[in-house]
């Protein structure tokens, strides 16, 4: 290969790389901005459902995620969460700029008795005369999914199964089990902390708590999600590997000076600490 040729593909290929660094340096975050009250979601959801594949031993279970503002914003954006028995089997995000809707399905294929859970961020960002603003909601879905042709899905009025307590049940132990191992592994002291896993986080974001009022109770769990999107899921989102982890553990210190997030993956031990700063 001629010398000029060598050294004009060298520039290009520098280029091109240059180009998708800066591509995956822009990505957009999660980040808390004051919410914007008169605006609102019109539509947000999380839905699980399953349907019967070939095999009597598999199924698909579809997690549809979707999302509407009243008008479209400068950047919307939906991260979801999925776990399965307790253990985590996907992490999905999708950002759409100057949009007003966000809408998604993930397939996956399975044969085990479970109850899966999904919880969805669903975020809008608003730019308007040099303040930005924004809005936010959590979604969640809960199935419990009995391969032998019975699969119905969880209310407070059903009646449980035998089959179903039993999963509940060890995923209930294997949780617990977890997370004290992660309390003795940072020296925490849990008598010290109001606790709540993170797939039950969407049962406290229309209620105060702590004492707090609802701006202060929005903020914290606006910035609570910020922190897990950039320190949880954007280091592990786009992983060709299989991530091993559970369900992270959220606590709420008591005196309301912090709140501290718990979880391990692939093996490490991570503890995220985020000051409250009240008003």
């Amino acid at each position: 290969m001629p010398k000029k040729t060598v050294v004009v593909f060298l520039i290009l290929l520098t280029a091109i790389g240059i180009y998708f660094v800066k591509d995956l340096n822009s990505l957009p975050t999660i980040t808390y901005f004051p919410i914007d009250y008169g605006t609102s979601f019109t539509n947000a959801t999380t839905h699980l459902q399953v349907n019967p594949n070939d095999s009597t031993k598999n199924y698909i279970l579809e997690w549809d995620v979707s999302s509407t503002t009243e008008v479209p914003m400068y950047l919307r954006q939906d991260v979801s969460l999925l776990y399965a028995n307790g253990e985590l089997k996907g992490m999905r995000s999708k950002w759409r700029e100057n949009k007003d809707t966000i809408e998604y399905t993930e397939r996956l294929k399975d044969n085990q008795d479970a109850r899966w859970d999904a919880i969805t961020f669903h975020y809008g960002e608003i730019h308007l005369d040099n303040t930005i603003n924004s809005v936010q909601k959590i979604t969640a879905d809960h199935l419990f999914v009995y391969r032998q042709n019975s699969i119905f899905k969880l209310t407070d009025s059903d009646i449980k199964s035998k089959q179903q307590k039993l999963v509940e049940l060890e995923t209930k132990k294997k949780l617990l089990s977890h997370w004290q191992s992660l309390l003795t592994y940072f020296k925490i002291d849990i008598q010290n902390y109001e606790s709540i896993p993170l797939t039950d986080l969407y049962t406290i974001q229309d209620k105060p708590f702590l004492n707090m009022d609802k701006e202060n109770s929005d903020r914290v769990i606006g910035q609570l999600w910020e922190g897990l999107y950039k320190n949880y899921i954007i280091p592990n989102i786009e992983s060709k590997d299989s991530l091993k982890s559970f369900v992270p553990l959220i606590l709420f210190d008591k005196k309301g000076d912090h709140l501290l997030v718990v979880y391990e993956i692939n093996g490490r031990k991570e503890k995220l600490i985020q000051k409250l700063q009240l008003d």
